[in-house]
């Protein structure tokens, strides 16, 4: 008997443990799909488009204030206290690469530890007006939740209890398809971190970075009252960035903060400096012209008005004179007739595209427009290729067949000069942020190619352009023929679901999606009935024949017909 009392425990620890480690399992499992929720395409893309720190520049940011500067310690501000910090400056003046630059230093991490210790996490989220739906609104801030709910999966019940209730309900009933699609609106994003403050089971600080208040689509009061409550934790911190704009400064001008365009002198300077002194054509000018060659310099810093996006350009030009052998007064002239401001710029640059080439830029410039306006996918190369395409009937005539990754990568080098000729540097291929060139396998050079985003050249650029009297002269090019933004995006859609690799997954998980790419085909559809007048049934049964296909070539069946929203 004793025997069989020590085995029959031995059983009963043996079978807890098991249903021990099931339940670790199936709660890792459901915590892994309420963070697919939360998760989105293109989530990561603005902090890496934005421009890195050069060199030294941005360092005084840990330092305390020079004598005759007026702003606020951001290093005592990590240390001690809470509530919320406030960047500053003109549109150019460098705040998201600031941002950026803060956001990524350890040095931040450090001495945030001070005030939080061990258990403090960073998260941050960079609004983009140019760029998706979910880039440029409120629900791309569930991305902060990722962030931190991924490192903490213990906290993601406490933090989304209906969302984690659904997703267990699936496990409980799974001869059941069910779907669950989450509206995420402020007050339900503001629940979830007031859930994640109020939580008494990890001792957690949190150091949240929010740029581009500005860029922010909606009503901008919403986003500082949603910045405001999260500050008001004492176990939060918030640091936002934006330009003056009245609101903000009305509600944020108490807070601790700098304005950035009043700081920048000496990184402007080490800035075109060291851009300019790279190039050895300018070392031979400054051995022949030692008194002027210096000055060039001088002049840049003091025109630029704090504004580095301005800096940036004048130098991009130098360069370019430079490279023609320009002797130092001729480059002075180009930096004495370079416009002083950016609108004034981007007016220049608008009136030197050739006219031959007017039409196909205003065809590009209202194409991104348009997707940017009522799409979540991010607007790839090759999806901007596609649509750019002549022959209104490729996309019902193409064949469903994925291309070749020498195709994709002749496609996005073909549009990429196409950009560069047709719309004269004010739209452009997103920055290479995975080292592309270095990479010589053909597969993943296809890959990174095909990712890669049509952007503007800069946020205020999108702003100079959708100024009525510009866009109605951009349309004007277009006026008498059939061209329609959203049918050209409707065209490219079709052919994205015939030539890419697709997937069944959830759409939160892939940009190139099958459920993401049908829900933009119907989507674009709309927009063309309404403003052509005319079906686009052709074209919409060329969607369904294509994600027929894509069904009975894929083990995963399209979605049930109940769906839960929360």
């Amino acid at each position: 008997m004793p025997c069989v009392r020590s085995s029959s425990k031995r059983e009963v620890k043996e079978v807890i443990s098991l249903l021990i480690e099931l339940v670790e399992l199936s709660s890792s499992a459901v915590a892994d799909s309420v963070l697919g929720h939360l998760k989105f395409a293109g989530m990561y893309d603005r902090h890496e488009e934005v421009a890195e720190a050069f060199g030294k520049t941005f360092e005084w940011a840990y330092h305390d204030p020079k004598p005759g500067h007026s702003w606020s310690s951001f290093t005592t501000w990590l240390r001690g206290g809470h509530g919320l910090y406030w960047i500053n400056g003109k549109a150019g003046s460098g705040k998201s690469t600031l941002m950026r630059y803060l956001f990524d230093n350890p040095r931040t991490g450090d001495e945030l530890r001070i005030w939080g210790g061990k258990q403090t996490d960073i998260a941050g989220f960079f609004f983009w007006n140019s760029g998706t739906i979910d880039q440029r609104s409120h629900t791309g801030l569930r991305s902060l939740l990722f962030e931190i709910l991924r490192k903490r999966q213990r906290l993601v019940p406490l933090v989304l209890p209906e969302l984690w209730d659904l997703e267990i309900s699936k496990i409980l009933r799974p001869t059941e398809e069910i779907a669950v699609w989450v509206r995420w609106t402020l007050p339900k994003l503001k629940k979830a971190f007031e859930n994640l403050a109020r939580q008494d089971i990890v001792p957690l600080k949190l150091c949240l970075f929010i740029d581009g208040l500005d860029e922010f689509e909606g009503e901008f009061n919403d986003i500082i009252e949603f910045c405001q409550s999260l500050a008001a934790f004492p176990s939060i911190k918030v640091c936002v960035s934006s330009r003056p704009l009245v609101e903000f400064g009305d509600a944020f001008r108490t807070m601790p903060g700098l304005m950035l365009h009043q700081l920048t002198f000496d990184d402007i300077e080490i800035y075109a400096r060291g851009m300019l002194d790279s190039h050895e054509r300018m070392l031979h000018l400054a051995e022949d012209e030692p008194e002027r060659a210096p000055q060039l310099v001088t002049e840049i810093v003091e025109a630029a008005d704090g504004v580095f996006l301005w800096v940036k350009l004048v130098v991009k030009s130098l360069l370019t004179g430079l490279r023609k052998r320009d002797r130092i007064s001729e480059l002075q002239i180009r930096l004495r007739q370079f416009p002083r401001d950016l609108d004034d710029f981007y007016r220049h640059m608008l009136q030197k595209i050739p006219a031959f080439y007017l039409g196909r830029a205003s065809r590009l410039f209202q194409i991104v427009r348009a997707s940017q306006s009522i799409s979540n996918l991010p607007l790839t190369t090759l999806a901007v290729y596609f649509a750019d395409e002549d022959n209104p009937d490729v996309a019902i005539d193409a064949p469903i067949k994925h291309l070749s990754d020498a195709e994709v990568e002749m496609c996005c080098e073909d549009m990429d000069i196409r950009l560069k000729a047709n719309c004269g540097g004010l739209l452009e291929i997103s920055a290479d942020s995975d080292n592309l060139h270095s990479d010589h396998d053909l597969v993943r050079r296809a890959l990174k190619i095909s990712k890669r985003k049509v952007v503007y050249l800069h946020r205020t650029m999108k702003d100079f352009l959708e100024q009525p009297e510009i866009w109605a002269g951009i349309q004007s090019h277009t006026a008498r023929s059939p061209f329609n933004p959203h049918v050209a995006l409707l065209r490219s859609t079709v052919m994205r679901l015939k030539t890419e690799i697709v997937s069944h997954g959830s759409g939160n998980n892939s940009f190139n999606n099958v459920w993401d790419l049908i829900e933009a085909a119907v989507t674009f559809a709309r927009e063309a009935e309404i403003e052509t007048g005319l079906a686009q049934t052709a074209l919409l049964r060329e969607v369904k024949r294509t994600s027929i296909h894509h069904w009975k070539m894929k083990t995963a069946p399209p979605p049930g017909n109940w769906v839960t929203t929360i």
